[in-house]
């Protein structure tokens, strides 16, 4: 999903290999979380690590998703109908390497 084919063979996977990692973690978290409940345990102790764990690939997974694919991935601005059109239309004018949205 995440193949940069820029890279030698070698490297094309770093992303999505990052992702497997950080999944793996957060799976980890999220058994503990599920025991605890299915225990019906007054409630789950995490670390702030694990906590901090949880928000990245909650966050990661939030734009991994394919609504800001659609949202996004435009060839004209033109298209883009959000309601944050004009801050974006902005933005790209200050940011003249910004050719479309996506």
């Amino acid at each position: 999903m995440y193949d940069d084919f820029t890279k030698p063979t070698g490297e094309q996977r770093h992303v999505e290999k990052l992702l497997s990692k950080l999944e793996a973690q957060a799976a980890h978290i999220f058994t503990k979380i599920t025991k605890a409940y299915a225990a019906k345990e007054g409630g789950v102790v995490l670390t702030r690590d694990e906590r901090n764990l949880i928000r990245k690939f909650l966050f990661l997974m939030k734009y991994c998703s394919p609504g800001f694919y659609t949202r996004f991935c435009h060839d004209k601005l033109a298209v883009y109908s959000e309601d944050d059109q004009e801050h974006l239309r902005k933005y790209m004018d200050e940011h003249p390497q910004f050719k479309t949205p996506m």
